[in-house]
């Protein structure tokens, strides 16, 4: 098996180098350096020797001195294998030393494959493979031997130098990018660095419309200004398009380097001087923004180290653009914000955790008479009273119930005291740290004595309403001296009634009034048939079935707030449709309705009539437990049996 000796302080190099040797059937020898390469040859000859240069201890020139001046060595054919010395003077250099070959990295796989092949077979054959005999004086080999190491490091400094440059730029730069700036200075900013970085004249930035789908020429460092324009005009270019190439790189995300601009048909020739061209997709976080292009007069001009460079300062214009417009579109809204604020109609102020006022609206000024100077920078008891206070502690409690608001005085600068309805809540950062409080409050004082006065004016009202109720009742009941109180017992009843079945308060204030003159249409039926001491004829008794209509026909002209006039013309219907005037059924009666029903007909069998005696609650309430959801409403039923069988009711006396 065919042997060979590999020589490089690279760990990467050595292992792709014995892959790709293994794989053709070489045994393949490694050291990192020169001197154990000697070493390793002396004890066990390889059949090739392949030598990186730049090493430490002994570099790949030292060494193959050394292995042409070794009788065991000096005809195993010796290879350098480089990327560090690829000048012409370099290779002339090497061969003066007695190698057979000068291969630059990185080299074909195939052709280095075949080189060495031709090598070995050639060395096999007994025949020379070296151009030429290695030089056997020292004096000429120290001589070059250092001229080409001076040159070596007077290359290393120009590339330390322009490194230097490029590191700075982008330095710098990327320093610039990370200061708040408008959108409209970053793009030249970077255009000029660009050049700057990479040495070249003519950059040029190509902005992405997302709604139109298209990179059209936004700014551009190296073309004459008085082309700007037409060019803006012209390099506009569909978001995927391959003439042009901006939109193939804008769609694809990857640089793209064109080495002859000349050879390649989807270029748009502009300058007939631009022979090379390099562009570099400007995205963050997958959002296009733009794509970045470079161009040059020589073939060949870009690196993947400019790729690297290009794409460095592409990715921190993109966060730079973002950053921009992110901080655009905050100062926009909080200026917003404050104009909202100023001028809104409620008074508006702002306070850190210790409730210092740190902002302070036009309104509250205006309300308060306090001005912006007064109060910023001291606590809100400039102008809250002690109990206003202690609301808005309580109210910070409840701060994650948006819209409560609570009721609190105030003391004006005049030392006036106004009521307010205040709304606070609490500012938090994004951690959910407590940073402040936002308190809104408008001024209720004459709303709040409107409403007084309007609800005095209502509680009159009512107690009139009340007692030209009472009146009615107290008349309907001079009629029909059989039936006083029976009016007052129904109503309660109701009421009771009600409130079981959590009617609300409006509702209920309705059933004591219906309930109380339910039976006012009695005062249209004579007084002798009221008072009537045995059971009525049918005649008879279709005259006291008409007092329902009498009552509803007296009532229903009165603006009452609930429908009274309706709940005195259903009282005497039943849910089964047996009932009178109007045979209703079902929910076609008022729930109201139906609860007077229920009462009515207790009060009415539990008390006495000049026609019998009282019959007494419990025949009463069988008789409606018997008729439960047939004739009376279930619900209303149920809260009538609850109240006198578990909770003690007892109609009033």
């Amino acid at each position: 098996m065919k042997k060979a000796l590999i020589v490089d302080d690279n760990e990467q190099n050595l292992y792709l180098l014995q892959t790709m040797l293994t794989g053709q059937g070489y045994d393949v020898m490694m050291a990192e350096n020169g001197v154990k390469a000697l070493e390793s040859a002396r004890s066990d000859p390889p059949d090739i020797i392949i030598s990186d240069i730049l090493m430490p201890v002994m570099d790949g020139f030292a060494l193959c001195r050394e292995w042409k001046k070794d009788e065991g060595l000096k005809d195993i054919p010796f290879v350098f294998y480089t990327a560090t010395y690829t000048d012409s003077k370099d290779e002339d250099f090497a061969l003066s030393l007695g190698a057979e070959r000068f291969v630059v990295k990185p080299s074909e796989p195939d052709n280095f494959l075949t080189m060495m092949r031709e090598v070995t077979e050639t060395h096999q054959a007994g025949k020379r493979v070296a151009p030429r005999a290695p030089t056997k004086d020292e004096g000429v080999y120290y001589k070059e031997y250092n001229r080409t190491l001076v040159r070596k490091l007077e290359d290393k400094v120009l590339e330390l130098k322009w490194a230097h440059r490029r590191l700075s730029a982008l330095y710098r730069v990327c320093k610039e990018l990370v200061e708040p700036r408008p959108v409209a200075d970053l793009v030249p900013l970077v255009l000029c660095a660009i050049v700057e970085t990479a040495g070249y004249e003519v950059s040029s930035y190509f902005h992405y419309d997302k709604n139109s789908g298209t990179l059209s020429l936004q700014d551009n460092v190296g073309f004459p200004d008085e082309t700007q324009t037409a060019l803006k005009k012209k390099l506009v270019f569909a978001l995927g398009e391959e003439r042009g190439l901006v939109g193939l790189v804008g769609r694809t995300r990857q640089a793209l380097i064109i080495p002859d601009t000349t050879t390649d048909p989807r270029w748009v020739v502009l300058d007939g001087t631009i022979r090379s061209a390099l562009f570099v997709p400007v995205s963050n976080e997958n959002r296009l923004l733009g794509v970045v292009s470079l161009v040059s007069r020589e073939k060949d001009a870009f690196s993947e180290e400019d790729v690297l460079n290009i794409t460095t300062l592409a990715n921190h214009l993109a966060l730079a653009i973002d950053k921009a417009r992110l901080l655009e579109n905050i100062q926009r809204s909080e200026g917003f914000l404050r104009d909202v604020l100023r001028t809104t109609p409620s008074a508006v102020f702002t306070v850190d955790p210790d409730r210092i006022i740190t902002s302070w609206n036009l309104m509250a000024e205006k309300i308060t008479g306090y001005g912006a100077e007064e109060v910023l920078g001291k606590k809100c008891d400039v102008f809250e009273s002690p109990t206003c206070g202690e609301e808005c502690r309580l109210f910070d409690d409840r701060f994650q119930k948006p819209g409560d608001y609570s009721e609190c005085v105030i003391s004006s600068k005049d030392r006036r005291k106004l009521t307010t309805l205040k709304n606070y809540d609490l500012l938090l950062n994004p951690s959910g740290k407590i940073i402040g409080g936002v308190e809104s409050f408008i001024d209720i004082t004459d709303r709040k004595q409107m409403d007084e006065e309007r609800q005095q004016a209502v509680d009159s009202l009512r107690k009139t309403l009340g007692a030209t109720v009472q009146a009615l009742a107290v008349t309907a009941e001079v009629r029909d001296p059989y039936t006083a109180g029976h009016q007052k017992r129904v109503a309660d009843l109701a009421c009771a009634i009600a409130a079981e079945m959590d009617l609300s308060t409006e509702q209920i204030d309705g059933l004591r009034m219906a309930g109380t003159i339910h039976d006012i249409g009695k005062i249209s039926v004579p007084a002798e048939i009221l008072s009537m001491p045995r059971k009525l004829t049918e005649i008879e008794f279709s005259l006291i079935k008409t007092h329902v209509q009498n009552g509803y026909e007296i009532l229903k002209d009165i603006e009452f707030p609930w429908p009274i006039a309706r709940m005195v013309l259903e009282h005497h219907e039943r849910i089964d449709g047996s009932g009178y005037p109007n045979a209703l059924t079902g929910d076609k009666l008022l729930l109201e309705s139906r609860i007077i029903v229920v009462a009515d007909v207790v009060e009415a069998m539990a008390s006495h009539r000049p026609y019998r005696p009282g019959l007494g609650i419990d025949v009463a309430i069988d008789e409606i437990s018997k008729d439960k959801g047939i004739v009376y409403d279930t619900d209303a039923v149920d809260a009538c049996l609850l109240l006198f069988r578990e909770k003690g009711y007892e109609l009033p006396q």
